[in-house]
Parts: structure tokens; sequence; C-alpha cells
């Protein structure tokens, strides 16, 4: 197995020494060995034998014990193994492009563990076995590191001396990277990269009991995370969620477990961690956050902590339950300004839109008043039109610019995703005590008179008033103002397209009114 320094013969040597007048079933061997798709090597171990049968002579009986106290022996021991014949799949397992060059640099292959698994073979050498089937790391030739099965088995008539043993490897190499990502998925959350909570109960059980106390448990929860999810997207929740798992895998040491153990959930192990120094990590975590909110504004993150102690071998779930009840009560005393702050950071985001179509908002206001005056809509109506015009695209904050101000036509799974927006700014001035009062007038901005818009079809008079009005505005600014997707057209061809669409998607009677506004904007004197 492992070579001598003067083992770089060649297999010409090799099999001249040996094979001086081959036969056929010779030469049939020696085929079936050299064309095997198994890699195969022939080595001789007689030196390795004789310095074993020695030791036994001199009274060293527990030989086990003898060989990983002296590790430098073990070493030596594997440099009398003398690797004589190997088949072309070894080269291949090893990226040798010859067996000369594979006998040059044979000592390259074997790692460190290596030799230590030749321990193995040294008990069964001693114990005078014929085969033995083990694991080992080697190198290929190039440095890349190979997992084997390594089968030995010392051929028949040489079970004495181990002259001629025979080395059978199989590449597990593949095989061990599988299982590897298999047990790393079995105990690893995909989205973070932090444990599970199957990994974190399992750490929970380990250390009850353990001399590892004092055990402190900090647990957290990302707060508002629903709202985020069901007003913007679980993509942007995604991303609060992996902004909570690097703050935290930033503020705790490598050895500490750090897990994610459900949708908003974290928690957090400290073996032999005190109070005070559990405290300072909060503090830390929380310095985290407000610098993470200085970089990233556009969505705030709000993280609610929780921590308990368990002081000799104290029950751990008892402790994580303190910890969870003490991060539950900071999250109540938040009350509504978690929701608070993040409507401020989407209605900021509104308003940067709102800069890049040059003050839209504001020009729908002008005109939306003017025509509520026409019909004598209540100052209660007026309001609640007046804010439609700056909130009504609330819902956009979660759609991607790539697709909002989009060059050319939309794919009708893009178009999908706009015409979502009603609804999810709907949810999101739900959640504002602030907003709640349009709520109802954005989810129905797109609604046609004839009952073919969206999202719910109603049509007519079930539309609000304040609905309808603000559409037909909507679609003359829209229509007159410069769009990343084509130049502004003329107030003449918006009008002609209002009238077109009179009674189809617009309410008619407020078709003419705002008409009227028009003409009376464009010649004030008349």
């Amino acid at each position: 197995m492992f070579p001598e320094k003067n083992v770089h013969m060649t297999s010409h040597e090799v099999s001249t020494k040996k094979y001086d007048s081959p036969g056929k079933s010779e030469l049939r061997y020696r085929q079936l060995f050299e064309e095997c798709p198994t890699p195969l090597w022939v080595e001789d171990c007689s030196e390795v034998k004789q310095r074993i049968d020695s030791m036994k002579a001199q009274g060293i009986n527990d030989l086990a014990s003898y060989f990983i106290s002296h590790k430098e022996l073990v070493k030596e021991l594997a440099g009398l193994v003398r690797v004589v014949e190997i088949n072309r799949s070894v080269l291949k397992l090893y990226k040798a492009r010859s067996k000369k060059e594979f006998f040059f640099g044979i000592r390259k292959i074997f790692s460190e563990n290596s030799y230590e698994n030749f321990i193995d073979i040294l008990l069964a050498m001693v114990e005078g076995k014929r085969e033995l089937v083990t694991e080992k790391t080697h190198l290929s030739l190039k440095g890349d590191s190979l997992e084997v099965q390594f089968s030995w088995a010392a051929a028949s008539g040489y079970e004495d001396t181990y002259s001629r043993v025979l080395v059978s490897i199989v590449d597990l190499t593949e095989r061990k990277k599988v299982e590897e990502q298999l047990r790393h998925l079995s105990l690893h959350d995909q989205l973070t990269g932090l444990y599970n909570r199957t990994f974190f109960e399992e750490e929970i059980r380990r250390l009850s009991g353990s001399r590892e106390y004092p055990v402190t448990i900090i647990t957290a929860d990302v707060d508002g995370l629903k709202m985020i999810n069901d007003t913007i997207g679980h993509d942007r929740g995604d991303d609060l969620i992996k902004a909570c798992a690097s703050i935290l895998k930033k503020s705790f040491r490598s050895s500490d477990i750090v897990a994610r153990i459900g949708g908003d959930e974290f928690s957090v192990l400290l073996p032999r961690t005190k109070k005070n120094s559990g405290e300072k990590i909060i503090s830390r975590i929380h310095s985290l956050v407000e610098k993470h909110n200085q970089e990233q504004p556009e969505l705030p993150l709000s993280i609610s902590l929780g921590m308990a102690v368990a002081e000799s071998s104290c029950s751990l779930h008892s402790t994580f339950k303190q910890a969870d009840d003490q991060m539950y009560r900071s999250k109540l005393s938040k009350g509504t300004g978690v929701r608070a702050q993040i409507l401020n950071a989407l209605m900021a985001a509104m308003a940067e839109r709102d800069n890049i179509t040059q003050g839209r908002s504001r020009r729908l206001a002008v005109l939306c008043q003017k025509a509520a005056g026409k019909i004598g809509l209540s100052s209660e109506q007026k309001d609640a039109l007046l804010l439609l015009t700056r909130v009504h695209d609330l819902g956009n904050v979660g759609i991607e610019d790539h697709i909002l101000y989009k060059k050319g036509p939309l794919t009708s799974v893009e178009r999908e995703i706009v015409n979502q927006h009603p609804e999810k700014g709907f949810r999101i001035a739900l959640a504002s005590e602030d907003l709640s009062s349009a709520a109802y007038l954005i989810l129905k901005h797109h609604e046609w008179w004839n009952g073919q818009g969206y999202p719910l079809g109603i049509k007519g008079d079930e539309i609000p008033v304040e609905c309808r009005i603000f559409s037909i505005v909507d679609a003359f600014d829209a229509m007159t103002s410069d769009r990343p997707y084509r130049k502004a057209g003329s107030e003449e061809e918006a009008v002609k397209e209002l009238k077109k669409c009179s009674g189809t998607q617009f309410d008619p009677s407020l078709v003419e009114v705002f008409l009227k506004v028009l003409e009376e904007q464009m010649f004030p004197g008349k």
C-alpha cells in the first residue's frame, strides 16, 4: 500500500521479475487486471509483517495501544509497504498520466488521515486476518481530496508473509458529498443557513444536565413580518428574515447554537454564558439592527428579544419558555409602533417613485378636488378622495422597478403582478389607522363602469363615486404625462380617449363633469 523510496519501478520491471514466461492463464489474468474498471493495485507488505513479528518477540503484546501512542512508527511501517503493480483505473482515479508519474508521486496521495487509518491494516496483520475493508481519505496527484473505500486482501498462499496483497479501491467522493449535503439540509434552515429546530432541540437535550452551565438562551422574533408578507410579498419578508439571521450570526461565537426555529422566530443557546454576557450580546444586536436600518432604510428591520439563564442544571425547556415569554412582552410593548415604522418606509418608497413621475399625486389632487366640487361631494368624501390621490399606488411598492417602469408591453405574468397592487395597497392601508378610511377606495380604484375592471369586477354605482372620479383623472394624467415607455400625448388626444371610453371604462356623467373642469382650466375667464 505505502511505497518505500525505491518503489517507483515500472510495470515492465515488475513483470520481468515475476512473470518471465507467462502462460495463457497468466496473460489472461494480467489483461483482466489491467482493464478492470475498478482501481486495483498489488502491494508487498512482507517487511511490515517481519517488523510486527519482531515486536511480538520483544514482548510487546498490546500492539493496538502501542501503535496509537507511536505515530512516527506507524508512518515508518507504512513506508515499508511497496506497491508493485497498478491498473489503468488507478491512473484515472488519482489523475496520473502514466504509471511512471504515479509511482514518482505516490507519497502525495496519502493524507495524515490515511496514516492513522493504516493502524487498521497493522492490527489486521497482527491478528492474522486475510481481509479488511476500511474508508480512507487520499489525495489525487493534482491535490484533490478523495474519499475512498479501501478493500485489502492477502492473496491465496501469501497469508503468512503478506508479500502479495490485492487492493481494490472504490471512489466514494461524490457519495460522501451528497451524504454531507443531505446531513446539512437535515440540520439547517435552507433560507438562512442557520441550524433548524430539529438540531436546536437535540442540543437542548445534549446540554441538559451537562457540565456546560450556566446556559443562556436568547430568543428573537422579526416584528411585522406578517404585514410585510401580506402586503408587499413573501420575497421581501424573506429579505427581513435573512437580514435578521445575518445580524445574529455576527453577534455570537461560532460555538453558540444559532437556530431559526419558526417562520419569524430564532433562538440561541449559549453554553457557559452568564447573564451579564447575554445582556451585552443583546445590546450588540440592537446596535447592529440600528446600523442595518441606517444603511437600508427602505424596509426597516425590527427584532424583539428575550433572554433567560439556566443555572446549575436547571431545565432548559423552562428556561427557553422564560426567554420566549420575555420576548413576547417586548413585542407587545412596541404595539403599533412597528407597523407605523414599516408604513412610513413604504410611504417614503412610494413618494420616491412619485418623484420619478414628476409629482403626479399633486396633479391628481388638484383635478380631483375640482371635479368633486362640481358634483357637491361632502367634505368627508373630498378628504377621502384627496387621500386616495396620495396612496392609490401604495401596493406598487412591492413591485420591482423593471416591471413598473418597463419600456414596452408587459408579459401576461408581469401584468398579473401589476394588477395585484389594489389588493396589496388595501391590506397595507387596513393595517394603519391613518389610512384605513381609504382602504376600500384603494381596492376599487381600477374598477370599470361596465364591470370589466379589477380586482372585484363590480360596476356602475357599486363603485364608490370617489373611485369613479379618480379613475377619469388618473387616466387623463397618465395620457398627458411622460412615462418610461412612451412620451406624453396631447390634451386633445386624451379628451378623445375619455369620450371614447365613456360608458365602458368611465362613468359617462362624470366624464362630462371632468371635461367642464378641463375647459375651465384651459379657459379660466370663459
